[in-house]
């Protein structure tokens, strides 16, 4: 016991002085209230969010039952998040594909009322290819393109969040998951 928790004191020491940016000036550490802590949509993930124009946020999420968890389990959803902590709501609008493999969503924007959404086909291959959708309902239906959002880019480019709302540029990933470039939006 003695010589685990000295190794795990050693590492963590090892770790903090192997940082590559210089401690905060500002934050001398985070402690979490753990009795604040809430879990909704368990089993679902990716979740990229955004605001909605009726102030309600937006998020789309991959492989599981999205937030009611009472329908199937399916590859890809939207559902619209309203309220405030602790009362918060989520009501599943959307979701399509057998539970895995079919799609995962990349990043979701809204602009007006309209929601955009990048996803990758197929997302159990991570050099699938990023691809569009976009809902003029709010997210209870998708107009889902199935070819290259990015044709210019190389095979395997895959958006990875957008970055929202004063930036124009977000960073690209490549294949081998480096940092590769970035898109303007």
């Amino acid at each position: 016991m003695r010589s685990s928790l000295l190794l795990l004191l050693s590492a963590t020491a090892l770790l903090a002085q192997d940082a590559p940016y210089p401690p905060s000036p500002a934050i001398g550490g985070i402690e979490w209230d753990q009795a604040s802590r809430q879990q909704h949509a368990p089993g679902s993930d990716q979740w990229p969010l955004t605001w909605g124009a009726d102030g309600d946020l937006y998020a789309a999420w991959g492989d599981g039952w999205g937030w009611q968890k009472d329908d199937d389990k399916k590859s890809i959803g939207v559902t619209r998040i309203s309220g405030a902590p602790p009362d918060l709501a989520g009501e599943d609008l959307w979701g399509a594909g057998p539970g895995h493999g079919y799609a995962k969503p990349e990043a979701l924007i809204a602009i007006g009322d309209v929601l955009f959404m990048f996803w990758t086909i197929e997302s159990a291959n991570d050099l699938d290819e990023t691809s569009s959708a976009i809902s003029r309902d709010g997210g209870r239906t998708w107009e889902l393109d199935h070819s290259k959002a990015f044709p210019q880019f190389p095979e395997g480019w895959r958006v990875r969040g957008i970055c929202q709302p004063n930036f124009r540029t977000c960073p690209a990933r490549s294949p081998n998951f480096g940092v590769g470039g970035s898109v303007s939006l």
